[in-house]
């Protein structure tokens, strides 16, 4: 497994104040071999950050035990004594964030913007390790949504929406690493990994009465019975009023075609049974019959398809039944990474 190594300069333009800021590749990490080249450190020297270079950022999070607690609101900075202090937001405008912050650090209250809490956690151990290292200062802020950053109609929400817009210049927290929001963002090398899994009890598998319906729902049930019915209906009339059928008010005949005789033809064809039934003598009802036969075969046919897969399922018994069962404790698939 290897890793790049990435330098951030701030290099400023000629002629104006601003700077342009931008990633360098610097070296790589394969293995145990390091390919490292120079960097260059806050206050572009070579030999580490200073202290009259210190960089700032603005810094966005999300509640999240034991990553990120929230304790408050307070009245001022002073109150977070053993913690940090940081914001809560109520507006999504980047000018505004940014507005809010800078009352923040100016210890101006706003709040029309922003209210003031205490944090503390994993998450925040952490920035503050990397501050002294690193030599810089941050500002955390949140809002009160769950809204962690996914793409929906061609832009960003959430707190990766903070981090493209400029509102913020890090995303911290316990946030999953996913192939989608690496399009949008960078990120680190996860710092904690968690894979959660579930067991349950057996469910205790019951046969009913009625369990041969289950292959079809009870929608498609009622429109092949309506169908039945009706293919029966129509060849009895097409019979009755056919001068070529078994009419009982036409001409007189020895065998008469009943609503019972269309009845028993339908459900014998559906069920493929071999009785001794009435055939229609009409052309219009001898095609009616052989499409429904057609019709027939092919809902036997997805009716025992569907019955043998739904005995198969509930024939299944997972042996997992334990916390301690090899396949509950090696579901890595399952590993969820958290880095910022």
């Amino acid at each position: 497994m290897g890793y790049r190594l990435l330098n951030y300069k701030d290099s400023p333009e000629s002629g104006n104040h601003s700077h342009e800021a931008f990633w360098e590749n610097v070296g790589s990490i394969i293995g145990s071999h390091l390919d490292l080249d120079t960097v260059v450190w806050p206050g572009h020297t070579i030999f580490g950050p200073t202290e009259h270079a210190r960089e700032f950022f603005t810094i966005v999070t999300r509640p999240a035990e034991p990553f990120v607690y929230i304790r408050g609101p307070v009245m001022s900075k002073n109150e977070c004594s053993a913690n940090t202090a940081c914001l809560e937001v109520f507006t999504y405008d980047p000018e505004e964030i940014t507005e809010a912050v800078m009352a923040f650090r100016s210890n101006i209250n706003n709040d029309r913007y922003y209210l003031t809490h205490c944090c503390d956690g994993v998450v925040v151990d952490i920035l503050h390790s990397l501050s002294v290292d690193l030599k810089f200062d941050f500002v955390m802020y949140f809002k009160n949504d769950s809204n962690y950053g996914s793409y929906s109609n061609g832009t960003w929400n959430g707190m990766v929406s903070d981090v493209i817009n400029g509102a913020a210049d890090i995303l911290a927290g316990a946030v999953s690493v996913t192939s989608g929001r690496l399009e949008g963002i960078d990120f680190t090398e996860s710092f904690y990994y968690s894979s959660f899994n579930m067991v349950t009890s057996a469910e205790e598998k019951r046969t009913t009465l009625f369990a041969f319906l289950n292959p079809f729902d009870s929608l498609v049930w009622v429109t092949i019975v309506s169908c039945a019915f009706t293919v029966a209906l129509v060849t009895s009339l097409f019979e009755w009023n056919s001068p070529f059928g078994l009419n009982p008010w036409g001409k007189k005949r020895e065998r008469n075609y009943t609503l019972g005789s269309a009845l028993t033809m339908v459900f014998s064809i559906w069920f493929g049974n071999t009785v001794v039934i009435k055939s229609p003598k009409s052309w219009p009802s001898k095609w009616l019959q052989n499409i429904w036969a057609a019709t027939a075969l092919i809902l036997l046919a997805g009716y025992t398809a569907n019955l043998a897969a739904f005995l198969a399922g509930s024939a299944f018994d997972d042996p997992g039944f334990s916390i301690l069962d090899s396949k509950v404790r090696t579901l890595n698939s399952l590993l969820i990474k958290t880095g910022f």
